[in-house]
């Protein structure tokens, strides 16, 4: 799915085998993850509540996190993410360079308007060692950031079967593309301009 050349991810379900990576933050050795891809990387237009092109707020979304590189950051700078559980958030890799302590997580589905709602620190985090964003679209754009401690009340995330997936896009199930968008179309990352809340549009076009 795309808005002119701004890639929506959607929901897939991958085996990822990913080895050790020069970032003393990304160790991973002969690890496989069977991980639900959720790409929360939005665009749409303004004002904040149309960040989604056609969407609406989804601030009572018990999963959507965004990633700030502040703890009293208002802007996720365009990078979203899914709290799959308690301290794992599961995002795009082009959002995790750097240092992961750099990164804060809010509580799911907050106001970043909103500071003094609960902020959790990243610990490390991990993608596929052949990730690259020297041209974009990128390929492989995923990682997991293991958090410091854990958000409270937090339900684990379902994980998808492949026979899940083979039966949703069989039947062209709706497709929901949530996150903390950009509110105007760009060629490539980062945003310019984010929501300060998360919003959600639905698609019925699983490919």
């Amino acid at each position: 799915v795309s808005i002119k050349n701004f890639r929506l991810p959607m929901l897939a379900l991958f085996h990822v085998r990913a080895s050790q990576t020069s970032n003393p933050a990304s160790k991973i050795s002969s690890m496989r993850f069977k991980i639900l891809l959720i790409f929360l990387l939005l665009c749409g237009l303004t004002p904040p509540v149309e960040a989604v092109l056609g969407g609406k707020p989804a601030t009572s979304n018990p999963f959507v996190v965004a990633l700030l590189r502040d703890r009293l950051a208002t802007t996720s700078g365009g990078c979203s993410g899914a709290l799959v559980a308690p301290r794992v958030v599961f995002t795009a890799a082009h959002c995790l360079g750097g240092s992961a302590r750099s990164i804060w997580i809010p509580q799911p589905g907050t106001d970043l308007r909103d500071t003094s709602s609960l902020r959790i620190q990243g610990e490390i985090f991990m993608m596929p060692s052949d990730f690259s964003s020297g041209t974009f679209p990128y390929n492989r754009d995923f990682g997991i950031l293991i958090l410091t401690d854990s958000f409270p009340g937090i339900t684990p995330l379902p994980i998808a079967s492949q026979d899940q997936i083979k039966s949703w896009i069989a039947r062209e199930a709706v497709v929901l593309h949530i996150g903390y968008g950009c509110t105007e179309l760009v060629e490539s990352p980062p945003c310019r301009i984010t929501s300060p809340i998360p919003n959600q549009f639905e698609t019925l076009d699983f490919h």
